[in-house]
């Protein structure tokens, strides 16, 4: 598979994407809805516990969130564009906040995600995620 030359376009558009969805994390209810607009309906994800979760179990997850995040930022994002239509990015992001007993929360995380232009609309597929240890 060949990829696309001049994908500047495209990347900037999917990192603007991975940015609404990185912070729409910290906003519970509205963010889901956020990220609800980012995920295709037949969306497969892997969660970094290995959780398995189809688009409902993903945003059903976010609203019931017991976490609360002062920051959520993406930190890497690297785009590889495989057609006009296809694309994943592999990157790392931090969550900062506290749990649910108040202790600090500071996480890093790296993830995959695959993105798929469908009637003029890029959704997010597929996406896995991996916790890394400080």
């Amino acid at each position: 598979l060949v990829r696309a030359s001049d994908n500047s376009a495209i990347e900037t558009k999917l990192k603007q994407m991975e940015d609404k969805w990185a912070a729409a994390q910290m906003e519970k209810d509205h963010g889901a809805a956020t990220i609800g607009e980012l995920l295709a309906s037949d969306f497969h994800g892997v969660s970094p516990k290995g959780e398995m979760r189809d688009k409902a179990a993903m945003l059903e997850r976010m609203k019931s969130e017991t976490d609360t995040y002062t920051s959520a930022t993406n930190n890497k994002m690297d785009v590889h564009v495989y057609s006009p239509d296809l694309a994943t990015i592999c990157g790392t992001s931090t969550e900062k906040g506290k749990d649910k007993d108040g202790k600090a929360i500071d996480r890093t995380y790296a993830w995959l995600d695959t993105w798929m232009q469908r009637s003029g609309k890029w959704e997010c597929i597929a996406s896995s995620a991996l916790e890394m240890k400080k």
